[in-house]
């Protein structure tokens, strides 16, 4: 803790969201900066306020299970909207980190991790026009689930009781006795 009376940490500490975007053979990088970020070597575009994260939690665990995406102010005649249309976007890769960033380190100082890992399961292009300035914006929202739950999902395997042995075997009842086997 500093000595300084001024100091509060609220004012010397932030945090950016990175976020690997992978749909088909291309990886979009983007984060909520307000200027280019490097991260490891990779240059990240700054979308600011335009890139909106909800879902993701500092905790240490895989307790999350779904994530909201919303990329904004894309226009119709951007490169992005193209890619929009054109991409298979359901399936994607997603990977969002956080960086905090202190003021009391070193400029070269970031503290980085992944908050979350997961595939992209709906998504819904929602417009917005501004009749004042004539011009139609699009928003992305990307609803993500959770790479466990994902593989949970597809992968998962049998559990030793009686009911879930039947889903492969209907007429096996040798799980049936599994949990007095041990003298519980």
């Amino acid at each position: 803790m500093s000595n300084d009376p001024n100091f509060n940490p609220s004012n010397n500490v932030s945090y950016i969201t990175l976020v690997d975007l992978t749909l088909g053979d291309e990886i979009y990088r983007l984060s909520d900066a307000w200027a280019p970020y490097e991260a490891s070597g990779t240059e990240y575009l700054a979308l600011g306020s335009m890139l909106s994260v909800s879902g993701v939690t500092t905790q240490i665990s895989t307790a999350q299970t779904e994530v909201t995406l919303t990329i904004g102010g894309i226009t119709n005649d951007a490169k992005y909207a193209e890619i929009i249309r054109n991409t298979p976007i359901r399936g994607g890769a997603v990977q969002v980190s956080r960086v905090i960033i202190s003021k009391q380190q070193p400029d070269d100082y970031a503290n980085e991790w992944i908050a979350f890992r997961g595939i992209i399961n709906t998504y819904a292009l929602r417009e917005t026009y501004d009749s004042l300035a004539g011009v139609a914006t699009l928003n992305l929202v990307l609803s993500c689930q959770s790479i466990q739950d994902f593989l949970y999902a597809q992968y998962r395997g049998e559990i030793t009781n009686g009911a879930d042995r039947r889903r492969f075997f209907t007429d096996d009842t040798a799980f049936d006795y599994v949990s007095t086997a041990g003298g519980a």
